[in-house]
């Protein structure tokens, strides 16, 4: 099950222009891909994944008991490629970035805004590099993993779909 109060979508993109740090543009977004073959061996050429995760207060006394932002958690993310099949067994994820967020030091930083009510907006860029494919080509999808770091256990935030050729 999903965390509430967390939104997350995850784009693939094959280039992100950067100008001192600052993001200019978002390049060929794309949600299929061509692989390549050297050596027997498929693999995809370097692109970037952006992972857009929105954090939602609540204007609820009685739900900030269970909303992560307006309890200045501190949340752990994982950008997982898994490739999909019917099997479980046969499906083979691999962690393409893992990180956290301190909501506290949000707050402390002043980066968390008001509107109707507190609200936090996070861009996470993961580079994929030269990314091996032992599974081959086919469907594969992009899993958000979420959890309070205080937990054990990660759920799916969001998938998004990566077909590879």
């Amino acid at each position: 099950m999903c965390m509430k109060y967390v939104n997350a979508t995850a784009t693939c993109f094959k280039l992100i222009t950067m100008d001192n740090n600052k993001i200019i543009a978002y390049n060929a977004p794309f949600n299929s891909i061509k692989s390549t073959e050297e050596n027997n061996i498929l693999s995809l050429d370097n692109f970037s994944i952006v992972t857009q995760i929105d954090f939602l207060g609540t204007g609820s006394p009685e739900h900030k008991a269970d909303n992560p932002l307006e309890m200045k958690k501190n949340v752990d993310f994982i950008i997982r490629l898994t490739n999909c099949d019917h099997i479980e067994e046969n499906r083979l994820g691999r962690d393409l970035d893992c990180f956290s967020i301190n909501l506290k030091e949000m707050y402390e930083k002043q980066q968390v805004d008001k509107a109707c009510f507190d609200f936090f907006s996070y861009t996470r860029i993961t580079n994929v590099n030269n990314l091996d494919l032992p599974r081959g080509t086919g469907k594969y999808v992009i899993k958000v993993l979420i959890k309070n770091s205080e937990d054990t256990e990660y759920s799916i935030q969001s998938m998004t779909k990566l077909v590879i050729m």
